[in-house]
């Protein structure tokens, strides 16, 4: 739905989406976070279809004035109070950790995927082919042993789709950093500057060759 809401506006030319493994598996609360969408209700029709498929439509037909939900509003406090540097182009630092990480956990994989989850990352990269956009798939980077079949419906994704997947996810590198790390999901500044660092140069490489076949580079 974000996609169809940013391309009523313009064509990025590559989009980068960045996954974890709630974006495949199986949760209790697969439509939580479906309020951020409340202002759109009734206003736009892919908003509009996620809440029928969620069977919220009529809770926001009702409660009309829930579409200004707290979030939103947060949303709204973010654009006039700017904590950001500009140095660092929208990201908001984080410079220090009182306690050092422990030795990363293993990270088993998902007992069962989401066929509704998968059927919209389906959705998602068809509609930037249709559109002529390049797209690419990270896996998020935690500090954690993954499970070799950790992202394997993601990589079956990858490869049935044609598009590189970028997996930073592995031992080695950040993971023998935890001075990098916040916590296990969070980067502190000098991690996250160096993961940008190396994220752009591949997308660089991988820009050059923008026909090349789907895979980790």
């Amino acid at each position: 739905m974000t996609l169809c809401f940013a391309l009523q506006h313009y064509r990025p030319k590559v989009v980068c989406l960045e996954l974890m493994v709630s974006d495949f598996n199986v949760s209790s609360a697969p439509f939580e976070r479906l309020g951020l969408y409340a202002p759109y209700f009734g206003f736009n029709s892919s908003a509009d279809s996620l809440f029928e498929e969620a069977h919220l439509a009529w809770h926001y037909r009702l409660l009309h004035l829930y579409r200004y939900n707290a979030k939103a509003m947060q949303n709204i406090a973010g654009l006039a109070v700017n904590r950001q540097e500009k140095d660092d182009h929208g990201f908001v630092p984080i410079r220090e950790n009182h306690q050092i990480l422990s030795a990363p956990e293993r990270e088993t994989s998902a007992t069962e995927t989401d066929s509704l989850k998968l059927h919209y990352l389906h959705r998602f990269i068809s509609r930037c082919k249709e559109e002529n956009i390049q797209w690419y798939l990270p896996f998020l980077l935690k500090y954690s042993l993954p499970d070799s079949s950790l992202y394997a419906p993601l990589k079956r994704l990858a490869h049935e789709k044609v598009i590189p997947f970028l997996d930073y996810h592995s031992p080695g590198c950040f993971l023998d950093h935890p001075d990098y790390f916040r916590d296990p999901e969070h980067m502190l500044l000098q991690g996250a500057r160096k993961y940008s660092s190396l994220f752009a140069h591949d997308l660089n490489r991988l820009l050059s060759f923008p026909k090349a076949e789907g895979g980790n580079p």
